[in-house]
C-alpha cells in the first residue's frame, strides 16, 4: 500500500511539474517573437512573427514596409539595399524591402541557414548543404554560375560595407568570393554580428575585420546575454539593461528600460538598438548614463596586444596591487555593485561571468587555454576539457576542496567572479589552479543550478523553462547544469525531471 501511495505521489507530482512547465511556456510564448536585422547604415529592420517588416531609422522614426507573398526566412543588406529573402516551390525569392520588386532565381536547392549574401552590384551568393565549399552567384537577370571553392564547407556568407564585396567564412578563414581568395584567419563564434570593419562573435570575442587580413581578435568580453560594437565601443546586453564599454571594457555608460524586458540589441553603422515589448528603441548617447558612486570601473575584457582601430595600443587592464585591493574592497559595497547584484538576483542572471580579470597577478591570456590532464584531478568528479562536472548542490569551498588533488594552488571564484573560501558554490563558479608561474581555469556544474546559487529553487526552474522555451540564452555551462538525464541533451525531459525533483523536495 505505501509502495502505491509513493508512486502515486510521484505521478502527481510530475504531472504538477507538467502543468508548471506548460503554463510558463505559454506565457513565454504570448511575447511575440521579433527579429531586428542592421541595414548597416544606421538603420534598423524590424521583422515580426507574422511577416510584417518596418523600417527604423537612425532617429528612430518608423515606417511600415511593403508586406511579402512568401515566408522570410531572412534580410540581407549591401550599401544601397535591404532585401527580404524566402524560399518557395524550389525559388530563392528575393524583394527589395523598399519596392514590392521580386527577383526569382532557379534550379537553386535551399540555401544553407546565414549562407545567403548581395553585393553593391546585387548580385546574390549563396551556399546550400549539398555542396557545402561551392558558392554560387546569381546575377539580377537571373543568370547563375559557381562563384567560388572555398578552403572547407562554407559556414556563412556575408557582406563587407567597406570592401563592397561578400565574403565565405569557412572552419580555416575567409574567401573573397569575387576573386576566390583565400584568407587565412582566426574564425569567430557563429553566429556573429559583423558591423561595419567590426565583430562581435557568440562566445564574447571582438575581432576587426578587413579584406587584406580577415578577422583579427582584438578582446574578449564576459557575462552578457548579447553583444554587439560600433567602431567606438562594445555594447553589452545584460539582465535587462544595455552596458556601453570601450574596449578595455571600462563602462562608458548604462540603460535599463523603466518597463518590459530588452529581448534582442544590434548595431548598424554608429547607431544601437533595442527590442522592449516588440518596440524598438534607438539609443542615444542621453539614454546611457554613467553613474558616478565612487566605485571602480568594471573591467569585463580580455583586451589583446593588437590596436583596436590600427592606430592606438591597447592597455593591458591590469591595476596595480594597491587599486585591485581598492576594487575588491569598494565592490560589494558600492551602490552600483548592489544594484548589480539585485537585479541579477531579481531576473535570476541570465549572463555566465567570470571572475575579475584587472587583478594585478593576473596570468597572460594566452596560458588560459591550456588545461593539462593531470594538473587538477579527483576520485570523485569526473574533470574534463576545463570542467569539473556533476557536483552536488549545496557543495561548499571546503567540502569541492577536499575532493581535489593538485600540485598546484587553488584559488576559488563565484560565478561572478568574486574570490571566496567559504560557503556553496554554483555552476559556473572557477576552480583556479597556479602551477610553475601559470593559472588554469576549471569550471564547476552544479546538476540542476542554472542560477549558479548553489541551490535548487524556483528560480531555476524559471530559468529552466525560459531556456527550453528559448525566452534567454544559456551558456554552455548552464546547459550542462540542466541536463539533468545526463544524456548530452537539453530537453522537455530535462525541464520536467527539474521541475519534479524540485517540487519533491518541498
Amino acid at each position: 500500500m505505501s509502495v502505491k501511495r509513493n508512486s502515486c505521489f510521484v505521478l502527481a507530482v510530475f504531472f504538477l511539474a507538467l502543468f508548471f512547465v506548460i503554463s510558463l511556456s505559454a506565457s513565454a510564448g504570448d511575447q511575440e517573437s521579433h527579429t531586428l536585422f542592421p541595414d548597416g547604415n544606421g538603420g534598423f529592420i524590424l521583422l515580426d512573427s507574422e511577416h510584417n517588416m518596418t523600417y527604423i531609422d537612425r532617429t528612430g522614426k518608423t515606417s511600415r514596409l511593403p508586406d511579402t507573398n512568401f515566408e522570410i526566412l531572412t534580410v540581407v543588406s549591401n550599401n544601397n539595399e535591404s532585401y527580404a529573402v524566402g524560399y518557395a516551390d524550389e525559388l530563392v525569392i528575393m524583394q527589395k524591402c523598399s519596392k514590392k520588386r521580386e527577383f526569382l532565381m532557379a534550379g537553386i536547392t535551399e540555401p544553407k541557414s546565414g549562407c545567403i549574401a548581395v553585393n553593391d552590384s546585387c548580385d546574390i551568393f549563396l551556399a546550400n548543404e549539398s555542396i557545402g565549399d561551392l558558392v554560387y552567384k546569381i546575377a539580377p537577370d537571373g543568370q547563375t554560375e559557381k562563384a567560388a571553392v572555398t578552403n572547407g564547407d562554407v559556414e556563412l556568407l556575408f557582406f563587407h560595407n567597406g570592401s563592397g564585396k561578400v565574403f565565405a567564412l569557412t572552419s580555416g578563414g575567409v574567401t573573397d568570393v569575387a576573386e576566390n581568395r583565400f584568407i587565412p584567419c582566426k574564425v569567430p563564434v557563429l553566429p556573429i554580428k559583423l558591423n561595419n570593419n567590426i565583430c562581435a562573435d557568440a562566445d564574447g570575442n571582438v575581432y576587426s575585420f578587413s579584406e587584406e587580413d580577415g578577422f583579427v581578435k582584438k578582446a574578449e568580453f564576459h557575462g552578457f546575454r548579447s553583444l554587439c560594437c560600433t567602431d567606438n565601443a562594445v555594447f553589452m546586453l545584460r539582465g535587462s539593461s544595455v552596458i556601453k564599454a570601450d574596449i578595455n571594457g571600462n563602462r562608458l555608460g548604462e540603460y535599463t528600460p523603466a518597463d518590459n524586458m530588452i529581448s534582442e540589441i544590434a548595431s548598424s553603422g554608429e547607431s544601437v538598438a533595442v527590442v522592449c515589448g516588440g518596440k524598438v528603441k534607438v539609443l542615444k548617447d542621453s539614454d546611457l548614463i554613467l553613474k558616478h558612486d565612487g566605485s571602480e570601473q568594471e573591467t569585463a575584457a580580455e583586451p589583446s596586444d593588437e590596436p583596436f582601430d590600427g592606430s592606438s595600443e591597447i592597455s593591458s587592464g591590469k591595476t596595480s596591487e594597491k587599486a585591485s585591493k581598492k576594487a575588491s574592497a569598494a565592490g560589494t559595497e558600492s551602490k552600483q555593485a548592489s544594484k548589480e547584484s539585485s537585479r541579477i538576483q531579481s531576473s535570476r542572471v541570465q549572463e555566465s561571468s567570470v571572475r575579475d580579470k584587472s587583478r594585478q597577478d593576473m596570468p597572460d591570456i594566452e596560458s588560459r587555454q591550456e588545461y593539462p590532464p593531470v594538473i587538477l584531478e579527483s576520485s570523485r568528479y569526473n574533470i574534463e576539457n576545463g570542467i569539473v562536472n556533476d557536483v552536488p548542490y549545496g557543495t561548499t569551498v571546503a567540502a569541492l576542496k577536499k575532493e581535489l588533488s593538485s600540485d598546484g594552488d587553488l584559488r576559488f571564484f563565484t560565478y561572478k567572479g568574486k574570490e571566496t573560501k567559504s560557503g556553496k558554490l554554483g555552476t559556473g563558479a572557477t576552480v583556479e589552479v597556479t602551477l610553475n608561474g601559470k593559472a588554469y581555469d576549471y569550471r564547476i556544474v552544479v546538476p540542476g543550478d542554472v542560477t549558479g546559487e548553489g541551490s535548487r529553487n524556483t528560480g531555476d526552474t524559471r530559468m529552466t523553462v525560459k531556456m527550453y522555451t528559448g525566452e534567454i540564452e544559456p551558456d554552455k555551462y548552464q546547459i550542462l547544469a540542466a541536463d539533468m538525464n545526463r544524456n548530452g541533451i537539453f530537453d522537455i525531459q530535462d525541464v520536467c525531471i527539474l521541475c519534479g525533483e524540485y517540487y519533491m523536495s518541498l
